[in-house]
């Protein structure tokens, strides 16, 4: 469910709209069908990223900026490692004919 103040509901007829076009888009065809459908949802979700986005641009870090480990987590200049750990689930397969 989207968050509050996110729900965009289609109408009826933007339903029905939407259907004709997913039809004639999902044949196959050499050269696809651009869609035709104005779609609120997709208009909605993209205003929210867009706003979420210019929000957080001021707050990224360059990419090669790693944080540093805390000192506690240093052992000889090198970081701890953890070992990896895969769950086991004993299942019993029952077949029955």
């Amino acid at each position: 469910m989207p968050n509050d103040g996110m729900k965009v509901e289609f109408s009826m007829d933007q339903m029905r709209a939407y259907n004709r076009d997913r039809e004639q888009r999902d044949i196959y065809k050499p050269t696809p069908t651009p869609s035709t459908f104005d779609d609120t949802q997709l208009k909605k979700a993209r205003e929210v990223l867009e706003q979420e986005m210019a929000k957080t641009a001021g707050d990224a870090k360059p990419a090669d900026a790693a944080p540093a480990a805390p000192e506690g987590e240093k052992k000889d200049g090198a970081e701890k490692k953890k070992a990896a750990r895969i769950p086991f689930f004993p299942t019993i397969l029952k077949h029955t004919l």
